[in-house]
């Protein structure tokens, strides 16, 4: 069984609640990102902001959200430029803050975590990240040494401390703001910042009383982030996590005792608890994981239509109900059962690029499916981003059967070409009706071509969840799981008749092939369809009995696809066409 995983922090000393007059704030200042998900808190951070507020960046966090510098926007989505210059990336600035009442004497401290890299790039040697003092004078100053890339591991949060002793600082305006400079490429020079902390009477390198939860609670799907609900009451047990996590740090010098509750709420239901733990986390604890939550099959086996299954692990640290660090102790993850499969959660760390610069005159992806009884595809939705995509751009999105082997068989039952739009309208999902919908039984696969020598297409690129896919640009499926491409597949709940699947199993006879001015398709079927090697379609006939006869001698000599539809089924063959 798979160890349940969670992360711990204990509550801060000391820290009140926030005064605050208009919008100037009073001490303490403090914000570890953990209030609001995938936004800042406006109320001590100024709009207009392009950091990135997520769970997904970093590695080890200190606590659950980040904020994230690198060329990605507020809302997560890539820029659509690229450079290699360096310059300034990302800025976020403190709402102005009152420290007119106070001097060198109280030992006034800004403090915050910083990680460069995470699940993006390490900032290349001349990148920096800067924090700056607003003075009395309304003038910006550096506030410390710039910090660059040898200065931490790459894995970890190192905490930094910078004290403010001039009295130009001391004004009823003051703020403080993190700057990046480096390259504006997608995942390059990424810096990750966490549990911001300002206020007087502190000493350098204290150790804050704070138990938090980090790392975002996993599905409780073994292999999906979200699958068809009739997939999954097909074989509950088979697809069923046998735990589900996140983990704990422990921020004090000291040892502490607590309680964890995991619960799981089904739709709008009741939230039944399916763990009590209590713990004796140890001091200065990090990624904290020994302690169990399995999910009981029993709270699925009455389930009825589409439902979203919401899973929260809250720790009990005994804080004041006023306390800015009782947000770091409940953390949720939602997993979907409706009608379609995905192994990404939702959020790009980057994009995945076809074609890449290997040789072969045909690229091609394809994404790995598993069934649990037989289905029909009724559409495929993949995230195409603005960044790397280049409007005009045609590619053809497929699905395969797989081979016993398990790689695509290379012949795909569907195709649909695609033209990317003008930028302005990516950024989001691309729906591609499958219609007919295919039927699809054991294993299959979701994915596109594109020729040789085309414009780059990207799609949406998951860095901390990995899938099962092939890679072809040789004539050569080749497996790679790292990450997962950005697609949902969605299922109709239709099992097919025995009649059928014969249909979709056995080959129509088709001759001649080679063939030169005509070819007979030999078996009843209701359209015949010949694409190109890309997926344009170029010729559609209806089926005329138990021979049917299509006129190619228009068509140019070259390779072409074959789609033979009857009802629900289609078959694919290759037809060569040589001139007359």
């Amino acid at each position: 069984m798979k160890k349940t995983f969670l992360l711990l922090c204990l509550s801060l000393a000391g820290f009140g609640g926030f005064a605050q007059t208009s919008r100037t704030l009073s001490l303490p200042f403090f914000d570890d990102f953990a209030k609001f998900n995938n936004r800042l808190d406006t109320t001590l951070w100024e709009d207009g902001s392009s950091v990135y507020v997520n769970n997904q960046f970093s590695r080890n966090p200190v606590s659950k959200n980040i904020a994230t510098f690198n060329s990605f926007s507020a809302a997560g989505n890539l820029s659509t430029v690229s450079s290699t210059q360096k310059t300034g990336v990302d800025t976020l600035t403190s709402r102005p803050i009152n420290l007119s009442g106070f001097s060198a004497s109280d030992s006034v401290y800004l403090s915050f975590y910083l990680q460069l890299g995470g699940i993006g790039l390490v900032p290349g040697t001349s990148s920096y990240f800067q924090v700056e003092f607003l003075n009395n004078l309304g003038v910006w100053q550096s506030a410390s040494a710039r910090i660059f890339r040898g200065s931490q591991s790459a894995d970890q949060f190192t905490q930094y401390f910078i004290p403010i002793t001039d009295a130009k600082f001391f004004h009823n305006n003051f703020q403080f703001r993190f700057r990046s400079y480096g390259e504006s490429r997608p995942r390059f020079d990424t810096w990750n910042l966490d549990y911001v902390y300002l206020n007087a009477k502190r000493q350098k390198n204290e150790r804050r009383v704070d138990i938090t939860t980090s790392r975002p609670i996993t599905s409780l799907l073994q292999r999906y982030t979200a699958m068809p609900i009739h997939q999954f009451q097909a074989n509950i047990a088979g697809e069923l996590n046998d735990s589900v996590y996140t983990t704990l740090n422990n921020l004090e010098d000291q040892q502490r005792n607590i309680t964890s509750t995991t619960t799981v709420q089904i739709g709008n239901g009741t939230p039944a608890t399916i763990a009590v733990n209590p713990i004796a986390i140890a001091a200065f604890a990090r990624q904290y994981r020994e302690f169990p939550n399995s999910p009981n099959q029993s709270i699925f086996a009455n389930l009825s239509g589409p439902q979203d299954v919401k899973t929260t692990v809250t720790v009990d640290t005994q804080e004041p109900t006023d306390s800015p660090t009782l947000y770091n102790d409940t953390i949720s993850g939602v997993t979907p059962l409706r009608d379609y499969y995905a192994y990404d959660d939702g959020s790009p760390e980057t994009v995945i690029n076809i074609p890449r610069t290997n040789p072969g005159s045909l690229f091609q992806m394809g994404q790995k499916y598993f069934l649990n009884q037989n289905d029909q595809v009724k559409k495929l939705s993949f995230y195409v981003p603005k960044g790397n995509n280049t409007p005009g751009t045609i590619v053809t999105f497929r699905i395969w059967n797989a081979k016993p082997s398990g790689e695509p068989d290379g012949n795909s039952i569907f195709s649909q070409t695609y033209t990317v739009p003008p930028l302005a309208q990516l950024d989001t999902w691309v729906d591609i009706p499958v219609n007919p919908p295919v039927t699809v039984s054991g294993s299959f696969f979701a994915g596109w071509t594109i020729p040789s020598g085309s414009a780059t297409f990207s799609t949406g690129f998951d860095l901390n969840h990995n899938a099962p896919r092939y890679f072809n640009a040789t004539n050569t499926w080749l497996p790679e799981n790292n990450g997962a491409v950005m697609v949902r597949v969605y299922m109709g709940n239709h099992v097919t008749g025995i009649e059928e699947s014969n249909f979709a199993a056995k080959k129509l006879l088709l001759y001649p092939n080679p063939a030169t001015s005509s070819v007979t398709i030999q078996g009843e079927f209701d359209e015949v369809k010949l694409l190109t090697i890309t997926g344009q379609q170029v010729l559609a006939k209806n089926g005329t009995g138990a021979e049917t006869q299509v006129d190619v001698s228009k068509l140019t000599p070259g390779i072409y696809l074959v789609q033979i539809r009857k009802k629900d089924q289609v078959q694919t063959q290759k037809l060569i066409i040589q001139p007359n």
